[in-house]
């Protein structure tokens, strides 16, 4: 639920009450979720973007806010935030070490990604389908996982005061399809790229 809500100082009920509030902004990916605020008139349940109430003495019930309100209150503290995590999934062919064409086409918009979020912390996870043995998958998606950081690291992403780069694999454990086991599942073959 981050950027899912912020705490500010502002002007509710049309100017005459001088209150903190608690307002819902709207999420980077669309889904704000829902908070449970309470105040001196009982609990109240924000759930959608603009939704508001006051933190303070005789404060009312919530209140749809005005876009641009919401917007000119939360301007400095939604600038504070950091940036939200970005995801990649890359695919492999098979059962091997290569990628697919489209995710090929994929790593120069990562790469450019990359260097325009820095600093940033990049994790580089690797993960199978549930054919073959469970080490050899955690061995697979390693190998997959370090190919991708090598493959950053040839384009000039190197560990630094403003990157930091970190490789790991879940194998088999994390599949993005669930299914039993030892069947193929050409989108569980594939590394996650995290930028934050």
């Amino acid at each position: 639920m981050r950027h899912a809500f912020v705490v500010g100082l502002a002007t509710l009920l049309g100017g005459c009450v001088n209150a903190s509030y608690v307002a819902m902004l709207p999420a980077p990916d669309g889904d704000s979720g829902s908070l449970l605020v309470a105040n001196p008139a009982g609990q109240h349940l924000l759930q959608t973007p603009g939704q508001a109430v006051s933190l303070g003495p005789g404060a009312p019930r919530p209140l749809q806010l005005p876009a641009w309100q919401v917007e000119r209150d939360f301007v400095a503290a939604q600038a504070a935030l950091p940036p939200a995590v970005e995801r990649y999934r890359l695919y492999f062919e098979g059962a091997g070490l290569t990628l697919t064409e489209r995710s090929e086409a994929n790593i120069g918009h990562l790469l450019n990604r990359i260097r325009h979020r820095a600093p940033v912390a990049i994790s580089v996870i690797g993960h199978t389908d549930r054919l073959g043995g469970r080490d050899l998958n955690h061995r697979t998606g390693l190998l997959r996982a370090q190919q991708v950081a090598d493959r950053l690291r040839a384009e000039g992403i190197q560990a630094s005061s403003l990157i930091e780069l970190r490789v790991g694999s879940h194998g088999e454990d994390d599949p993005l399809i669930d299914t039993p086991d030892e069947t193929a599942e050409p989108r569980n073959r594939r590394v996650e790229v995290m930028l934050r």
